[in-house]
């Protein structure tokens, strides 16, 4: 092979390998394409990788946790060492007359201004040294300007009472001007004590509360812009000890309007200040909140009742006494409105002063109405409450205190209307106690047929099929209408009961007042040692005592009648409503009755006994027989019912 033909097969190589070179950049190049092509049509999901959770190592922050407190508490020591040390230092002075009244009045001033200066001059650099400072210089302002009044009288109890206020009101702009919460409870604390060490042992009812009202509001002012819980708590003790210190030593009832007036103003203050941040600032109200709001209107309302119930006032206002709860329910509700418009994330706030407002109108009641009337009122007040925790207002937790408002009418029914006196005229039917269990009626299978009807519309809105299929939720509230229809029942059946017992004995007790008389009539005539007179006596109270008997017979037959054909009623009304739980419910009413009937048949008297047994048996016998001719249309009559 010579050279040519060697350089030949070379080229051809080199040719070769271009085409395969380039052959290979071109099936890369669409391999690319390819792979761009189906992330453009089927893009993946990224996955989120979590973090690998990592413990951090423990800081060890003791040291220096026990340095920054000790810090601070050499802080407070020193400065309390300094006010001390300065006391000391000026009563040394003042026993050697070193230095005059007005210029140890002088020195405090400036030296509390001192330290108030430099507390501010360093407080971008040291916060908490110059709320140390700051405070302290506050306090030295306060013993300046007592000492100016009480040890020397330099100056008067007025000029005294207008100073300390500026340096109250100095110090609350400040705490809020420098977001030092420590400065405002200084200045708070320095308010109230204000009256107390200017006091002159005297009644200035109209300075001493304007004042008090004065800080109260600036305590409000305060809580505009800044949420300082313990703040509100100091002045509220504060204001309510003023009050109770001035009272014990001064209040007469001839102060009482004022002292009314002053204290509703206190009220609504701390009404306010306790739910400013909710309506201002839009932030959640806190438990401690909710316990101010709480004390807040139970002092001012005990305080109130108290007085207005003064044996002194010989019972003046006792007819005006429930309007005062009624204010406080009107009052309750309309901020109970305001903070729901206000702050609509913060339900719990606008319930519980909703819920305030039920427990001032349920007290109300009692409070201005008498005997029969509280149990309707209450009765009519759950009612309303059941009918509006239904409306589409976001009120649906009123059913608790709907359901306290009725167990309490309840209870008032039972324990107090339902006793009636033999002694006073009685009609049967006609009568309070018959009203006042048919509004019990009444309102139970109201709120009965509210519940089913919910329960109703709740079911159909869930698109259900089977409708016997229920959530645990609609199953409590069809608890919740058996419980009040079974009320509705029990309710029934003891007005049935308490009507015919009243009536026999409304016959016995005249019975026996009848024959009281005719032996007092027999004893005018003849002397009580006449053997006559005792053997007449004697049978007249052995015949009253038979025809009491008999009375008593009758009423537990005619008793055990009404209850069988209430029975039957029941069951009938189960057929037709095709509601398996009336029928059931009758039939195990009837079964009751049928135990009544057989454990008194042996005490009634041998002609109420036979009434008895064969009335109940006819009756029992006809359901029966009901029953069973005609099982078969009724299994088809009430298939598919509820």
């Amino acid at each position: 092979m010579d050279n040519e033909e060697l350089n030949q097969i070379l080229n051809k190589l080199d040719e070769i390998t271009d085409k395969l070179s380039k052959q290979d950049e071109r099936i890369k190049a669409l391999e690319a394409d390819s792979v761009a092509s189906n992330k453009a049509r089927y893009p993946r999901r990224r996955v989120p990788v979590k973090p690998r959770f990592v413990r951090k190592p423990k800081e060890k922050k003791l040291d220096g946790s026990m340095e920054e407190v000790g810090g601070k508490w050499f802080g407070h020591i020193g400065i309390l060492a300094l006010v001390f040390g300065t006391a000391f230092f000026l009563k040394y002075a003042f026993e050697n007359n070193w230095i005059g009244e007005v210029g140890r009045v002088a020195i405090g001033i400036i030296s509390g201004v001192a330290l108030i200066g430099l507390g501010q001059y360093l407080r971008k650099k040291y916060l908490r040294y110059s709320d140390i400072l700051v405070g302290g210089g506050i306090a030295i302002l306060y013993l300046s300007i007592f000492a100016a009044f009480s040890f020397y009288s330099l100056i008067t109890s007025s000029v005294a009472f207008a100073l300390m206020a500026l340096v109250t009101l100095l110090a609350g702009v400040m705490s809020v001007v420098d977001n030092s919460k420590t400065l405002a409870v200084i200045g708070i604390l320095g308010g109230f004590l204000t009256p107390i060490l200017v006091s002159t042992g005297q009644n200035r009812f109209y300075e001493l509360f304007t004042y008090i009202l004065v800080l109260d509001i600036g305590i409000l002012g305060i809580a505009l812009f800044k949420k300082w819980g313990r703040l509100n708590y100091l002045g509220f003790i504060g204001t309510v000890s003023m009050f109770f210190g001035w009272a014990d030593k001064f209040y007469t009832v001839d102060q009482l309007g004022r002292t009314l007036t002053y204290m509703f103003a206190f009220f609504i203050v701390y009404l306010f200040t306790s739910i400013m941040h909710h309506l201002k600032r839009k932030e959640k109200t806190l438990p401690p909140d909710l316990t101010l709001i709480v004390a807040n209107a139970s002092i001012f309302a005990g305080s109130a009742y108290g007085m207005l119930t003064s044996w002194r006032l010989e019972g003046k206002y006792d007819d005006y006494l429930g309007f005062l709860a009624l204010l406080l329910a009107v009052v309750y509700f309309f901020i109970s409105h305001m903070a729901k418009k206000a702050n609509r994330d913060d339900k719990n706030l606008s319930l519980f002063l909703l819920g305030i407002s039920i427990v001032f109108l349920t007290v109300a009641i009692p409070i201005q109405l008498t005997r029969h009337w509280i149990t309707l009122a209450w009765l009519i007040e759950a009612l309303a409450l059941y009918y509006l925790s239904f409306l589409p207002i976001e009120l649906k937790k009123l059913k608790v205190f709907g359901a306290v408002v009725y167990i309490f009418g309840i209870m008032r029914l039972f324990g107090v209307d339902a006793y009636i006196s033999r002694t006073k005229e009685y009609t049967l039917i006609f009568n309070y106690r018959f009203f006042i269990t048919a509004v019990a009626i009444a309102v139970s299978y109201a709120v009965a047929y509210m519940f089913h009807r919910y329960l109703s519309s709740s079911v159909d809105s869930a698109g259900q099929g089977d409708k016997n299929i229920l959530t645990a939720a609609q199953k409590n509230i069809k608890t919740t209408v058996i419980i009040f229809a079974l009320m509705a029942n029990i309710l029934t059946i003891f007005i049935i009961t308490a009507e015919t017992s009243s009536y026999y004995g409304r016959q016995i007790y005249l019975l026996q007042q009848d024959t009281r008389r005719e032996i007092e009539k027999i004893q005018q005539f003849y002397v009580p040692s006449d053997n006559w007179l005792t053997s007449r006596t004697v049978e007249i109270n052995n015949s009253m005592y038979a025809m009491s008997r008999g009375l008593r017979h009758r009423m537990n037959t005619v008793t055990s009648v009404l209850w069988a054909i209430y029975a039957v009623l029941l069951m009938v009304l189960g057929i037709f409503k095709r509601k398996k739980a009336i029928r059931v419910g009758g039939m195990l009413f009837f079964f009751i009755t049928a135990l009544k009937v057989f454990l008194e048949m042996w005490e009634l008297g041998e002609l109420y006994r036979i009434i008895s047994s064969i009335t109940f048996g006819v009756i029992a016998l006809v359901v029966s027989f009901v029953y069973t001719k005609y099982k078969d249309k009724l299994r088809e009559f009430y298939e598919g019912e509820d």
